[in-house]
This record gives C-alpha cells, sequence and structure tokens, in this order.
C-alpha cells in the first residue's frame, strides 16, 4: 500500500458485496464495454489499480461512484506482475468476500453464466465449501491479419474478436503450485517449439545445450475468482493461488489482447521494460512481427482448430470450462 495513492474519496461500504480487482494501463478504449459486462454479470464494486495511464483512463473511471481508483508508478517487474499491488487491497478490501482479478482484456464464463448471476454461481462455491475457481485463459483472435482490426470504445470484444482455439491446449508441467496450462494462438504462432510435446525441462536443457534462445510460452491457467482471507498469497499474475480450497472443474477468460492495438502495446514495452517474464515474451512478439524496416508481418491465427465464440455452453460441451465440483 506504502507504494500507492488513492485518487477517489467515495465512501467504501461495510456490505456483503461481489469486488473486482484490477490493475490496468491505457485502458480507455476497452474500460465501457468492460466494466458493463463485469457489472451486468454481478459485480457491486471496482478496486481499478492504475500504472502510468498516458490516456484517459483514470478520467474516464472517475465518472462511477462503484469505481475506486489507486495509482502507482512502480513498474510491474518490481511488483510480482502487480500482484504486490492487488494484495493489500484485497487484505483491507476483500476480506470474506468474494472477489475477481481479472485484467481489463480478460472477460470471466463460467457454466451458465449467460443466465446465472455471479452472486448466485459464488452461493453455489460456496455450498460446495470452495473459496477459489480457476479458469482457462483462452485467447480470442480477429478472422484475418491482426492488424486490420479496428475497435470502436463500447463494441463487445466478441464482436470484434470472435475466434478461439477449440483444441490443442495441454499441461506444460505440473507441481505443488498447480497445472501450467499453454496452448491456443499465441503458443501456435510465437512459441512453436512448445507445440511438439517435449516437457519445457527436458526442452530448456536440449536448447541450452545447443545455444538456442530457452522461452517460457504465455501461461493459460489462472485464478480469477476467490473468496479471500488473509492467509491466501497469489503467484505472478494469479496464475497459481496459495493455501485455498478450489473447486475443480473451471471456467474461462476470454483474453482479447488483439483488439487493433497490439503492435502499439508491444513497441511500448520493449521502451518501457515494466515486465520481467512477460517482457521476454514481448521481445518474442516483436521478433515474429517485424518484417523488414518499418514493416510487420501479417499474423493471421486461423486455423482448423478456429472456431467462433458462442457461449458457456458450446466450452461446456468442447470439455474446455466445467461446473464446479468438490
Amino acid at each position: 500500500m506504502a507504494m500507492m495513492l488513492r485518487l477517489d474519496n467515495d465512501i467504501i461500504p461495510e456490505a456483503d458485496e461481489i469486488r473486482l480487482f484490477a490493475k490496468v494501463r491505457n485502458e480507455a478504449n476497452r474500460l465501457p464495454f468492460w466494466t458493463s459486462y463485469y457489472r451486468k454479470l454481478g459485480v457491486d464494486r471496482f478496486f481499478m489499480i492504475d500504472n502510468d495511464s498516458t490516456d484517459h483512463t483514470v478520467e474516464l473511471l472517475s465518472r462511477d461512484k462503484d469505481v475506486h481508483i489507486f495509482s502507482t508508478s512502480e513498474k510491474m517487474s518490481m511488483a510480482r506482475a502487480g500482484m504486490d499491488w492487488i494484495e493489500p487491497l484485497l487484505h483491507q478490501y476483500g476480506q470474506n468476500r468474494w472477489c475477481l482479478i481479472v485484467d481489463a482484456d480478460e472477460l470471466l464464463v463460467y457454466p451458465d453464466s449467460e443466465s446465472v448471476p455471479l452472486r448466485e454461481f459464488c452461493q453455489m462455491l460456496g455450498q460446495i465449501n470452495a473459496d477459489a475457481f480457476g479458469c482457462l485463459l483462452i485467447d480470442m483472435y480477429p478472422a484475418g491479419n491482426i492488424h486490420d482490426v479496428t475497435y470502436v470504445p463500447g463494441q463487445s470484444f466478441v464482436d470484434v474478436c470472435p475466434f478461439f482455439d477449440s483444441s490443442g491446449y495441454k499441461c506444460l508441467w505440473a507441481d505443488r503450485k498447480g497445472p501450467s496450462i499453454v496452448g491456443g494462438p499465441r503458443l501456435r504462432v510465437f512459441f512453436p517449439e512448445h507445440q511438439d510435446g517435449i516437457h519445457w525441462r527436458i526442452l530448456r536443457q536440449i536448447r541450452a545445450y545447443s545455444g538456442l534462445p530457452i522461452s517460457i510460452p504465455p501461461l493459460l491457467n489462472k485464478v480469477p475468482l476467490v473468496r479471500w482471507n488473509k492467509q491466501m498469497s497469489f503467484g505472478p499474475a494469479a496464475h497459481y493461488l496459495w493455501y485455498s480450497h478450489p473447486a475443480k472443474g473451471g471456467g474461462a477468460l476470454l483474453h482479447f489482447k488483439f483488439l487493433g492495438d497490439f503492435v502499439h502495446r508491444v513497441e511500448e514495452e520493449l521502451i518501457r521494460k515494466a515486465y520481467s517474464r512477460e517482457g521476454v515474451h514481448y521481445k518474442r512478439y516483436f521478433r515474429r512481427l517485424r518484417a523488414r524496416r518499418n514493416r510487420f508481418r501479417d499474423i493471421d491465427f486461423m486455423c482448423k482448430m478456429s472456431v467462433p465464440f458462442d457461449s458457456s455452453r458450446q466450452l461446456v460441451d468442447l470439455e474446455l470450462i466445467a461446473s464446479p465440483t468438490i
């Protein structure tokens, strides 16, 4: 908390609310649809941490009384990918409440989320004595070149990037922290060396011996929904959660990284160097995107596994999500 400044003066009630916690930077375009989506889902209050935005993010967030804004200039690489900012807020404002921890390009989907409000879903988790619900991060993408995408603030993310990989997800490794899942279009296009099924630790040894660069692909396992208590602690970027009783089964976080600003964000993050592991990802993205000076390669993620998103029932049928059990 010492590294953060609160920007609003609105009263935060002592109420049994579902609260959302997120770190943001230059998300003014995404926020109108994103906040609307989560309000309709059942979120009562937002706790937003702005990390040196240079657009209208803070101004936009300041308009709503159910949004509380905090600010920090600390680099993500010095804050466990932002968890050092979010956890103190969870301790202070999320204790013994159901909380969502998501990014501004992520939409939570769980079985029957179109008709079952989030509060009712959380009650179902409580009835089976679960205090956490994990999700598969599903990268969404457009039909055709990602450089041709135009997104208008307020527009549904799914309308712009409706496609996802219906299969091809796998556990790269598993340990006491839990499974580490990879797959999707970023693995196919930017990290193809991990598609051959070789265990990551073996691949690391092979590539180190050959002198080739060693890479860890983007992890797709996250724990975004928790009934927070003071014993809990997150791993980087909410990929893992310690001291919890997670439900079996899981939901999805539809991930909209390709809404037209992907190249700009890659170039910006290479200059800012605000990330540690994700900084390596951005370097990989840039090398794959770059064709020649001042030009970028076309990137088309479409393949035989590509299908348009329809509903939570579709994800259940594909066995990508499942109802919670204990």
